[in-house]
C-alpha cells in the first residue's frame, strides 16, 4: 500500500489536514475490501491511495459539471453555494449564522419567520432559477433580515423549520452538551502528557462489547506484535526485515 503525494508542494496548511484525514479513511475502506477480496480469492492485491486523488475526488459534482459542461465555480461571500440560493453565512446581529434553503419549502419557511410576505411573492425570487439570477438583490434583502436579531434568537426561530446552525468558535464548538451524549470526546493516558483530551473516532459500533480508549502507538512500538500476530512472522524473519531496513 503506498499513500502519496507531491513533495514538491506547497507546506503543510489546515486545507492539506483535511485531505490527509480523507486520504487515510479512503485507505481504510480499501484495506477493509482487500482483506474482503483475499478472503474470498485467496489473493492479495497492492493498494494506491493518493492524496491527489483523494483531493480531486472531493470535488464531487462541481467536477463533473465543469468535465461535461464546462461550470466555472465562482467565490462568492459568505461562503455560499454554487447555484442554490440562499445557501450559505449571514451577518446576524451578534454573530453569523448559516442557513440552508435546499428546497423551496425552506425558502418560503425562511420567509415566513422574517413576517415578510412580499419576499415570498416576489417574482425575482418565486424558484431556484429566480432566486440564482437575481442572487445579489435576495442577498442583500435577506441579510437585512439577519441583522435585526441575534444569531441565539436566528436558531431558536428556525430550528425545525429551515435547516441552519450558528457559526462557533472551535471552543464553543467542542462545548456542545451534544457531544457528551454521544461520547464524543474521551480522555486518553499519555506517558508524557497525562490525561489527554480529544475526539473520538465517528465510527461507532452499538450493542458491540465496550473497551478502554488508549493512545497512538509511538513510531514502531506495535510492529513486531501486528507482524506476529496478523502474518504470523517468528522473530528471526521479523528480525531479519528489522536487519535490512524493511521495518
Amino acid at each position: 500500500m503506498s499513500i502519496t503525494g507531491d513533495p514538491s508542494g506547497p507546506p503543510s496548511s489546515c486545507g492539506v489536514s483535511f485531505i490527509d484525514h480523507a486520504a487515510g479513511f479512503a485507505a481504510a475502506l480499501g484495506i477493509v475490501s482487500c482483506v474482503l477480496a483475499a478472503q474470498r480469492t485467496g489473493v492479495g492485491r497492492e493498494l494506491d491511495v493518493s492524496l491527489l486523488d483523494t483531493a480531486y475526488s472531493m470535488l464531487t459534482y462541481l467536477a463533473t459539471w465543469n468535465l461535461n459542461r464546462g461550470f466555472e465555480p465562482v467565490r462568492h461571500a459568505g461562503s455560499s453555494h454554487q447555484t442554490l440560493v440562499p445557501v450559505q453565512t449571514f451577518r446576524t446581529s451578534d454573530g453569523h449564522i448559516t442557513v440552508f434553503c435546499g428546497k423551496e419549502k425552506f425558502w418560503k419557511l425562511l420567509c415566513a419567520a422574517f413576517e415578510d410576505p412580499e419576499l415570498a411573492d416576489d417574482p425575482r425570487f418565486r424558484s431556484f432559477g429566480d432566486r440564482l439570477q437575481n442572487r445579489d438583490e435576495l442577498i442583500e434583502r435577506v441579510q437585512t433580515h439577519f441583522l435585526r436579531k441575534t444569531t441565539e434568537e436566528w436558531i431558536a426561530v428556525l430550528t425545525g423549520r429551515v435547516p441552519c446552525a450558528p457559526v462557533r468558535t472551535m471552543g464553543q464548538a467542542l462545548a456542545d452538551p451534544a457531544l457528551e451524549g454521544r461520547g464524543t470526546i474521551i480522555e486518553v493516558d499519555h506517558p508524557t502528557f497525562g490525561t489527554v483530551r480529544q475526539v473520538n473516532t465517528p465510527i461507532r459500533f452499538p450493542g458491540a462489547p465496550g473497551r478502554d480508549h488508549t493512545r497512538a502507538p509511538f513510531l514502531g512500538e506495535d510492529t513486531d506484535d501486528v507482524l506476529r500476530t496478523y502474518l504470523t512472522y517468528d522473530q528471526e524473519k521479523i528480525a531479519k526485515l528489522r536487519e535490512v531496513g524493511a521495518i
